[in-house]
């Protein structure tokens, strides 16, 4: 009764697999990167804006010994008024730069999406086999018991000796300790898949996987690493414009009005004035040849990326086609054939035709080839994920 009801909580604790990955998408690292995306929004406002006006006041020829306004007709209150002005529209594409480096940091949001979801779907992976060799270290330590049973028949009626009683009976130890050490390991997934999971839940319900996902042709193929690259090179093609233009200096133009006394009663005075820099350092015209390089540096980043993701989409389809004709052989040749390998043996060893050590061998090698079967499996799924990850095609809808 009371392992029925605790079966029963740790069900209902459970979270879905649904759960799990809408949830990734308000992880901690996750929302850190929406962060990144609100800071380039702000340095590309920034970067359009011809910065602040500036405002003067200034107390102009005051005598020294008196500071009266009225002695001297050069003595006033001067108030000015500056501002830079761009002879072009530099700053624009500036800001431009800065906008592709935010879609940028939006690409590299929803790639790192994709990435713990692929970390997830790994660990659900792992979790699945470990779960399916659980099952078949239980069944066979259940097999076990019966063959220790009949050996106790055998040792007592001399048909076998104390050594091969031992055997079986190590044998059954060892079928109790590997299930021990499978249902570690699959606490073991639990903790690392709840880092992803918002959750007071303690385990994934593995039976809300949808599997045939990872199968599934899609046409949803849009790859926020490759669009990220390609916003870099956005980014550098405005910021190479800008720095071309950079080569027109901006010119600050300023006005001013001075109060005056009017003591040659000529009236206040009115001033202005447009200064700019030379361009004849070598800053501009550097910061223009690295902008160039560093342009052709994503350029050719890009490049060896679509060349790098085909290569791979190639490499992991023929392991598919490899792995897939291996499982086919192992499930319907190998394990038929130690299947009823391991049933003759048992039959046999009953009625003492054959030996404890046959028996054993008979046994280990079905399970062994049981539990490579579900390695297969595993591995399959991770070529189908990999497949997935590497087109750009969603882990979750």
């Amino acid at each position: 009764m009371w392992l029925l009801l605790f079966i029963t909580i740790i069900k209902a604790q459970a979270y879905s697999f649904n759960e799990l990955m809408d949830q990734i998408s308000s992880h901690v690292e996750v929302s850190a990167l929406s962060e990144k995306v609100h800071v380039l929004d702000h340095k590309a406002n920034k970067a359009k804006s011809w910065g602040d006006p500036m405002v003067k006041l200034a107390a102009k020829n005051f005598p020294k010994d008196s500071l009266k306004d009225d002695e001297t007709p050069m003595t006033g209150i001067e108030l000015g008024f500056s501002q830079k002005i761009s002879m072009t529209n530099k700053y624009g594409d500036m800001g431009r730069s800065f906008k592709a480096l935010s879609d940028r940091a939006q690409f590299e949001k929803e790639q790192l999406q994709r990435k713990l979801r692929k970390i997830a779907w790994q660990l659900i992976i792992e979790k699945e086999q470990l779960s399916k060799d659980q099952k078949i270290i239980e069944e066979n330590l259940e097999w076990m018991k019966k063959m220790l049973a009949v050996s106790k028949k055998l040792y007592s009626n001399g048909k076998i000796g104390q050594q091969g009683l031992l055997d079986i009976q190590i044998r059954k130890s060892e079928l109790e300790s590997l299930l021990e050490e499978l249902i570690f390991d699959q606490n073991e997934k639990d903790y690392a898949l709840h880092y992803l999971v918002d959750s007071s839940s303690t385990n994934l319900k593995l039976s809300t996987v949808p599997w045939k996902t990872l199968e599934k042709s899609t046409s949803k193929l849009i790859d926020p690493k490759e669009l990220g690259i390609q916003k870099e090179m956005e980014s550098k093609e405005f910021l190479l414009k800008a720095k071309k233009k950079n080569i027109v200096p901006d010119i600050t133009f300023s006005i001013g009005y001075t109060k005056r006394s009017n003591i040659d009663q000529r009236g206040d005075f009115l001033s202005a004035s447009i200064s700019f820099p030379l361009p004849f350092s070598s800053e501009r015209h550097s910061d223009l040849r690295s902008v160039v390089h560093e342009r052709d540096q994503a350029k050719k980043n890009y490049l060896s990326y679509q060349k790098k993701k085909a290569s791979q989409i190639q490499i992991n389809n023929n392991a598919i086609e490899k792995t897939k004709k291996e499982l086919q052989y192992l499930l319907n040749k190998t394990i038929i054939f130690a299947k009823n390998s391991r049933e003759i043996a048992s039959k046999s060893y009953r009625v003492g035709k054959v030996s404890y050590l046959e028996l054993l061998n008979a046994e280990i090698k079905f399970q062994q080839l049981q539990m490579k079967k579900n390695k297969l499996e595993a591995k399959l799924r991770n070529f189908y994920l990999h497949k997935l990850y590497l087109e750009g095609a969603p882990l979750y809808e």
